[in-house]
Order: structure tokens, then C-alpha cells, then sequence
């Protein structure tokens, strides 16, 4: 994704595959600059999925064993259930959605970033 932003961002000037074969020099010389950001948004992004898919999923499973308990009549007995699959959908959505809300503006600033660096 680095060479991505690096190459669109480019300068615009000299023939086409002058600037093309400068900038493919570039990249090839500095492979691994403004990566840090990148490194740091994928490893933000997955403790959000994971962490946010189990604690919506938790809340599902709670809300069943409540229901469940209440319907048995309170007797305390705790039978694992899978969710139906539209809950698991809506564990997912909550998950995206806080993947989106939170991590947008990291995406801004890696993006910036990489193509400040070129």
C-alpha cells in the first residue's frame, strides 16, 4: 500500500516513463518508509474487531442465558446456545462500525504521512 500512495502521489513532471522509473527508484532504494503508521493501523484494527465482535457477542449470549433462566424458571442451569446467525451479523455491524468510527482518521494520517515521505 506504501508504493500505492507513494507512486499516485507522485510528481508530475519529465516524460511519463522518466518519471515513472525515477520514482520506481525511489521506492526501491526506501522500501520500508512510512511504514510505522501502517504497522500501527493493522494492529489497531484488529484488537478493535476482536475485542468489539467478543464483547457484542457476549452481550447476545448474556441476553439468552437471561432469557433462557427466566423462561426455566430461574433454575440456575446454564446451557451453552449458539446465537441465531442475524445476531452474529449484528455483532459483525458492530464491530465495522467501530472499526470505522475509531480507525477513520488513523487511514487520513498513515496515508499523509506516506505521501509526505516520497
Amino acid at each position: 500500500e506504501s508504493v500505492k500512495v507513494r507512486l499516485q502521489v507522485g510528481e508530475r513532471g519529465g516524460g511519463a516513463d522518466e518519471g515513472w522509473l525515477r520514482r520506481m527508484g525511489e521506492l526501491l532504494r526506501r522500501p520500508y518508509c512510512g511504514i510505522g503508521p501502517h504497522l500501527f493501523q493493522y494492529s489497531a484494527l484488529n484488537s478493535l474487531r476482536f475485542g468489539s465482535f467478543a464483547a457484542a457477542k457476549a452481550f447476545f449470549e448474556r441476553r439468552h442465558m437471561e432469557a433462557s433462566a427466566a423462561a426455566a424458571g430461574g433454575s440456575g442451569h446454564k446451557a451453552a446456545q449458539l446465537l441465531p446467525l442475524h445476531e452474529i451479523f449484528l455483532c459483525g455491524a458492530f464491530s465495522g462500525g467501530c472499526i470505522a468510527a475509531l480507525l477513520h482518521p488513523l487511514w487520513v494520517l498513515k496515508t499523509h504521512q506516506q505521501a509526505q515521505r516520497i
